[in-house]
């Protein structure tokens, strides 16, 4: 429904792209992001 979506709006709004592309910062995905990662990855 909302996937090709998603891939777009969420990941540009949302910091989650930038544990995507930086794995580093995987405590970021945890504070900034609930349920975020799990739909993500």
């Amino acid at each position: 429904m909302i996937k090709p979506t998603e891939s777009s709006s969420p990941v540009r709004r949302h910091p989650l792209n930038t544990i995507k592309k930086a794995p580093e910062r995987p405590k970021h995905n945890k504070k900034g992001a609930g349920a975020a990662p799990e739909r993500l990855f």
